[in-house]
């Protein structure tokens, strides 16, 4: 040690700038050398920090290439500054304009939102069939607008058929309204009456259209509540000959059921049980008998394996896998709430001005666990024939039969969509034509 300060004092003696020819940056590291060697937290951080004085102030810069900054290339560089800044970002940002003004908030063409307006803002009766019909009219499937449904060679042959099929009973396509009778609105609403009939599609040409619009129902479902509130703001504080009457609650609860009916692939007043894979509308009989009423999907969990394999013993072993699959992820939900007093000593005595905290607790667990289903044993052999079973409560064609006796089995009761035929005619009632300004669309559109 005495060394180390006996060359630091002569040294400092040669490199101190107060001494002729002295050295300012020299003594500056002779003294942090000293340090170094004499200080034990200046050791510490040399070692951590190359510094005896601690960490220090990091600095970055940027690495230009070398022909950047060379006076012969100054001409190029400056013309390539010209034409990134001048030329190149006015087209991007002019073109990015352009196309987002023609979309709105929710990423839907601007046409789209006016369909829905003129439509929604009509003071008439909106079924599920007619707000489906006002949905395919998006002019997301306009090929003029959009490339999501191209037109195919094949669509005249292949449509016409499913027109014509007896698979899409609530279908109707002869409509003299404006963008509804279009032929891209028609092929939409066949593409989603399918959907909801399960009715199976070419793979190549149909199929592929119905998911491409099928991914693209959510967004304008949402789109029409949208509409429907700014129709009734119109309605209730700016009311004018166009928008007069505010929608009632019955239609915003079909456009919300046409969201479930969309992700279950069932209409409204169909049964629950049809959401599950492979489950045609001819087994509903042996779900409603004089034995049994399975109403719901739980309830058809719940059954015991046997039985509920015999139940749909007309699928295979493999599809009735995937059944029980779909239902393990049906959740069954428990709400448990507990009032507590914090600040007292009794926490379950409430009383006039106290501070209560409510505690809610949701437990989630799968029916196949709520149930004890065990999925080893699924493919049991049942223990009920269907041919012994009784007569059932709803037949072949979705029809009601009452069980009261033989004198009676014969009476019928049609099903639900059959009463409302009557209230909904196939040929709508044509409307104006759609004016050209704000919130609609022309007929030529």
């Amino acid at each position: 040690m005495g060394e180390i300060r006996k060359q630091y004092r002569r040294l400092s003696k040669v490199y101190h700038p107060d001494k002729q020819g002295g050295d300012q940056d020299m003594f500056m590291k002779i003294a942090k050398a000293y340090e170094a060697l004499t200080d034990e937290v200046s050791r510490e951080n040399w070692i951590k920090y190359g510094n005896p004085d601690g960490p220090q102030a990091a600095t970055f810069g940027i690495a230009l290439p070398s022909w950047v900054v060379e006076k012969q290339n100054s001409i190029w560089v400056l013309g390539l500054y010209m034409l990134v800044f001048i030329i190149i970002l006015p087209i991007a940002v002019g073109t990015w304009w352009y196309r987002s003004i023609k979309y709105t908030t929710a990423n839907l063409l601007i046409q789209t939102s006016q369909v829905f307006f003129h439509y929604l803002s009509k003071p008439r009766q909106l079924t599920i069939k007619r707000l489906l019909m006002v949905m395919a009219a998006a002019f997301e499937f306009n090929p003029q607008y959009s490339k999501l449904l191209p037109p195919r060679p094949s669509d005249d042959e292949e449509l016409t058929e499913l027109i014509h099929s007896r698979d899409l009973p609530h279908l109707t396509v002869k409509v003299k309204e404006p963008v509804l009778r279009e032929p891209w609105a028609v092929k939409t609403s066949i593409l989603i009456h399918a959907h909801l009939g399960k009715v199976g599609l070419p793979p190549a040409t149909l199929r592929p259209d119905q998911k491409t619009v099928l991914k693209v129902c959510p967004r304008l479902i949402n789109e029409m509540i949208n509409i429907l509130n700014q129709v009734w703001i119109y309605a209730r504080y700016r009311p004018s000959p166009q928008v007069s009457t505010p929608p009632s609650q019955d239609v915003y609860e079909s456009v919300m059921r046409m969201s479930q009916m969309v992700v279950q692939q069932t209409w409204d007043r169909e049964s629950v049980v049809l959401q599950l894979p492979h489950i045609q509308t001819d087994m509903l009989r042996h779900f409603r008998t004089r034995r049994r009423n399975i109403t719901t999907v739980e309830e058809f969990v719940a059954m015991k394996n046997a039985d509920r394999r015999s139940l749909v013993r007309a699928i295979s072993d493999e599809d009735y896998l995937d059944v029980m699959a779909v239902c393990s992820s049906f959740p069954h939900v428990t709400i448990s709430t507990e009032t507590q007093v914090m600040d007292d000593d009794d926490r379950h005595k409430v009383t006039a001005g106290s501070m209560v905290t409510v505690t809610v607790t949701l437990e989630r667990v799968g029916l196949l666990e709520k149930y004890k289903v065990d999925q080893e044993s699924l493919l049991g052999s049942g223990t009920v024939s269907l041919e012994e079973e009784d007569d059932p409560v709803i037949n072949h064609n979705n029809t009601v039969v009452e069980n009261v006796g033989a004198g009676e089995k014969g009476k019928s009761q049609r099903p639900s969509w059959e009463k409302n035929k009557k209230e909904e005619t196939e040929h709508e009632e044509p409307e104006e034509p759609m004016e050209e300004k704000s919130g609609s669309v022309s007929e030529e559109g």
